[in-house]
């Protein structure tokens, strides 16, 4: 039983979608919001710009759901046929519709611009069709009926949609469903174990039927735990999610970094600013790429002091006074470097906690005893050097993202063991 009774899918039309030229990102947007008016989505479909198969594609989407919301095809060339296919499929022709052309006419004036007469298939509508006016663009969007379904056609530009549907979209499919309750998502982020691990510790919160609903999705090194609730209103739908997360967080502790939208960069900076804590960085094989993702969180600047990419040999020894005869000794990819390079940046910049990696992210540079993939993360503060060694495969990328991950992820569990300075400590 779904919230509005209501079911939805999402076609998206475009071949430069189905060669994978453009990601499709209308149709997750559109499901998120239908989401939010407590309608869910069914299917999510791409198809190129064919008329058979699109025409197909529309008349068994109308069969199966109650919406249809269509994305792309409405532009002025020969390869926009979305009106033309829509209509057909609804069993009616294209007509002009003026108020549209003229519209369209003046959006032209106003940019000082010369209407093409390509332009005016843009106003040509299937008969019958209510229109949504394109407060962004030269392509209107509309709505029929076909079949069981009422079918929303929209511009395939996310800034067009976007508006088109909030004002446009949003008060019909209200219309339909009524007074009828919501769906609301809660998602919790967790980084370290497998999916195996942490679907085994919470698998009987994920039992069909069950309301919340939980799920598990992967992405990005990160496990995404999806609560989701469906109730009369907002209000009940948020108390059956807290329920649910506050187990859900008893059981997983520590390897939740954040939820609905937060990043590990964000969480980790987080944990250091609310401390006041200071932060520096010593990094080789990831390039910067730590100091790039903490840099991107807003205010960071109250604790990351510096980082150094030392990436040669010669660097790590001036300056992070990691001395010759270590490097010689073990090589540039060992514990006993790692240790040095945070020690070193540590002193040099006075930081409450320093970070280094070193390793090899290939495709080459690896040996027998020092294969691709091997990394080392070095923390290090006022009480000693923890050194984590790590085994990495997928290309060069892929282990230079998971290795800024693991310390990011270091850095948020150091911080959050650390005390909180309370309200009158730096006073008189």
């Amino acid at each position: 039983m779904t919230a509005t009774g209501l079911r939805a899918e999402v076609i998206a039309v475009g071949t430069e979608l189905v060669q994978g030229l453009i990601c499709d990102t209308n149709s997750a947007w559109i499901s998120e919001r239908l989401s939010a008016i407590g309608v869910p989505t069914d299917y999510h479909t791409c198809v190129a710009d064919d008329a058979t198969r699109l025409e197909e594609l529309v008349k068994q989407a109308s069969t199966r759901s109650d919406l249809v919301l269509i994305t792309g095809g409405l532009g002025p060339t020969a390869d926009d046929i979305t009106r033309e296919i829509v209509a057909r499929a609804a069993g009616v022709e294209l007509v002009l519709h003026q108020p549209s052309l003229d519209e369209i006419s003046a959006r032209f004036a106003k940019w000082h611009r010369e209407m093409s007469d390509n332009n005016r298939s843009q106003a040509a509508l299937p008969e019958g069709a209510q229109v949504m006016p394109n407060a962004n663009g030269t392509a209107p969007g509309f709505v029929i009926t076909i079949g069981r379904a009422r079918v929303f056609v929209f511009p395939g530009v996310p800034a067009e949609l976007h508006v088109m549907f909030e004002t446009e979209a949003v008060p019909r499919i209200r219309e339909v469903a009524g007074a009828a309750g919501v769906i609301r998502v809660r998602r919790i982020y967790c980084f370290g174990p497998g999916e195996s691990s942490v679907d085994q510790k919470i698998r009987h919160l994920m039992s069909p039927g069950r309301n919340p609903n939980v799920g598990l999705l992967v992405s990005g090194y990160v496990i995404t735990v999806k609560i989701t609730a469906t109730a009369d209103t907002p209000g009940e739908a948020d108390e059956l999610i807290a329920g649910t997360e506050s187990e859900v967080r008893g059981i997983l502790g520590e390897i939740i970094f954040g939820a609905d939208g937060e990043t590990m960069e964000e969480a980790a900076a987080r944990e250091l600013l609310s401390r006041s804590l200071t932060i520096a960085l010593a990094e080789s094989c990831t390039g910067g790429l730590i100091a790039r993702r903490l840099t991107n969180v807003s205010g960071i600047s109250g604790s990351f002091l510096a980082g150094i990419v030392s990436y040669a040999d010669e660097a790590k020894r001036d300056f992070l006074d990691v001395p010759g005869a270590l490097i010689a000794e073990h090589g540039a990819v060992s514990e006993p470097v790692a240790r040095a390079m945070a020690e070193g940046v540590r002193k040099r910049t006075g930081a409450d906690v320093a970070v280094s990696t070193t390793g090899i992210a290939g495709p080459t540079g690896g040996t027998p005893g020092k294969p691709v993939g091997l990394i080392y993360i070095a923390l290090a503060d006022a009480d000693g050097i923890d050194v984590r060694e790590c085994h990495y495969h997928g290309s060069r990328s892929r282990i230079r993202v998971r290795s800024a991950m693991t310390a990011l992820d270091m850095i948020r569990r150091w911080a959050m063991k650390q005390d909180i300075p309370s309200p009158s400590q730096g006073e008189g």
